[in-house]
């Protein structure tokens, strides 16, 4: 026979084994069937093998075996759903540090013991509930100019348009934000998340691509040993040879600038030798100071048009480099950061 406790202790307590099912043989048939109705259940619910799955998550969650135990559980609730096993699942993924899968669970759980008719567990999953709100760390997503066809995931969990800009709880830890479109760049870009009430933004750029812009294949995630991974992306050719012409031409106007200034040198050196006082200078002594001002002004041009023409072509070839697969920024609380992907840069910000 079962502990007739009805709740697991604090986290950090061992728990003395709470009974795992309301109890429904007090309830009238009719509320009975709507209890039944409106409760989650399972295509095809097994309640023997949850039970033995409940039992041996909870001798698991005994001996500190903590993921173990939560992989009982979690079966447990998948087959037979039920408002105990949910609020020990949720104690365990606390334990586990999933603080927002926990505080998400205690919540369903607490709503599910009221169709249960079992206000002692309700209470109880809301007052674990109202204890992690406060420890919630966020996310948020924002999508500037969004195409055609966009699909955004965080990790494999997919994100609708409502999401985008909304303060998501999400637990701690590393969250690959990927968008992508047909005919458009993938970008992607993981944020670290801190625990106990970190707040991150993620901002994710126009994409490269579509009939606005330079085309480019977009290539999605590959998966090696169960971790999503990068992809290498195929170098946009249009942008590659953007990069080089710019490039070029920057090293052209650097020596052109270059060529004028060392004119510019030697023609204020041959007026400074033809009128050394400045005073009464021959019309020759005129000319010549003059012409060394326009060449030291045809120099500055050059020289300055040549950085930024090298400065476009660096950016464009660094942003085709394999070097720029998609990461993130990772910057400390209320600063921003950048996040290069072949779709384009994006902004992560924590607050």
């Amino acid at each position: 026979m079962r502990a007739a406790s009805e709740h697991p202790p604090p986290a950090g307590a061992p728990p003395p084994g709470p009974a795992r099912r309301a109890r429904f043989a007090s309830l009238p048939p009719a509320l009975l069937a709507l209890s039944f109705a409106l409760a989650p259940r399972p295509a095809a619910a097994d309640p023997a093998a949850a039970e033995a799955l409940f039992q041996e998550g909870r001798r698991l969650l005994l001996r500190g075996q903590i993921d173990e135990a939560c992989e009982q559980l979690g079966e447990s609730q998948r087959l037979d759903p039920s408002s105990g096993t949910l609020i020990n699942l949720a104690d365990c993924h606390e334990r586990q540090g999933k603080i927002a899968t926990a505080w998400a669970e205690f919540l369903a759980a607490s709503r599910l013991a009221v169709i249960q008719k079992n206000a002692t567990r309700s209470q109880e999953a809301g007052r674990r509930a109202a204890l992690l709100e406060p420890r919630l760390s966020y996310l948020t997503v924002r999508v500037a100019a969004p195409p055609p066809g966009l699909k955004v995931q965080r990790g494999a969990q997919p994100m609708q348009g409502v999401q985008f800009g909304a303060r998501l709880p999400v637990d701690p830890g590393e969250h690959t934000i990927t968008a992508e479109a047909p005919g458009y760049a993938t970008f992607q870009a993981t944020v670290a998340v801190k625990p106990d009430g970190d707040d991150v933004h993620v901002w994710v750029p126009p994409l490269w691509g579509g009939s606005g812009g330079l085309s480019a294949p977009a290539l999605g995630p590959e998966r090696a040993g169960g971790r999503a991974k990068a992809a290498p992306e195929a170098s946009p050719p249009a942008r590659r040879r953007l990069g080089y012409a710019a490039a070029g031409l920057g090293a052209l106007g650097v020596g052109v600038g270059a060529f004028f200034g060392v004119r510019a040198l030697a023609t204020n050196r041959r007026a400074e030798d033809a009128c050394p006082t400045h005073d009464s200078c021959p019309p020759e002594a005129l000319d010549e100071r003059s012409r060394a001002d326009t060449q030291a002004w045809a120099s500055n041009i050059a020289v300055g048009a040549g950085l930024a023409g090298l400065a476009l072509g660096g950016y464009l070839l660094f942003l085709d480099s394999p070097a720029t697969a998609p990461a993130a920024g990772r910057s400390a609380r209320g600063r921003l950061g950048l996040s290069a992907g072949l779709g384009g840069l994006g902004l992560v910000g924590r607050f």
